[in-house]
């Protein structure tokens, strides 16, 4: 488990030293959705169903690190309701903000537009969170994000027991 953790923790790295534009890997540069053009545009409760699958079976280079990190933080759990909870907190962060900008589309296409030229600015942020949290799977601190009370205690008790006690003069 230890090793799959590490791993995992290498490839979130390596995710943000690209996503930070620090590694090039030309094949993960674009997105590929194989099925994506054999689904009829249709109507109905079904063709945003099958649109949808075909969309998530795809690789985007935007949602695949993250997905990949959540993944990865997820199967970390010893719970799989709190893995499931991972995951679901994941797609709802994906979604909400899609949905809201369905609603103001119109306001949101203007705010979009302004924010493309800060771009870099949230890659770089995003790449640092990902490099980050990859640092702590490798170095077997994962614990300190998902549970920072049992992570500083377990820091507390590991200094007291590394540092022999000093006896009163």
């Amino acid at each position: 488990r230890a090793l799959v953790l590490q791993l995992s923790g290498l490839a979130i790295f390596l995710a943000g030293l690209k996503l930070m534009g620090f590694l090039r890997v030309p094949g993960l540069d674009r997105d590929v959705r194989p099925w994506l053009s054999s689904v009829r545009r249709g109507s109905g409760v079904l063709w945003p169903f099958l649109f949808g699958a075909a969309f998530a079976l795809g690789w985007s280079p935007c949602a695949g690190p993250v997905l990949g990190s959540v993944l990865a933080f997820a199967s970390t759990s010893q719970s799989p309701a709190k893995a499931a909870l991972y995951l679901a907190t994941y797609a709802f962060g994906l979604t909400l903000p899609l949905m809201v900008v369905s609603l103001v589309a119109p306001v949101a296409l203007r705010l979009l537009d302004r924010a493309r030229r800060h771009l870099r600015k949230f890659e770089i942020a995003s790449g640092t969170l990902l490099a980050a949290m990859g640092l702590l799977f490798i170095t077997g601190n994962e614990a300190a994000i998902m549970n920072p009370a049992t992570a500083s205690t377990n820091q507390v008790a590991a200094a007291a027991t590394a540092t022999p006690p000093t006896a009163p003069a």
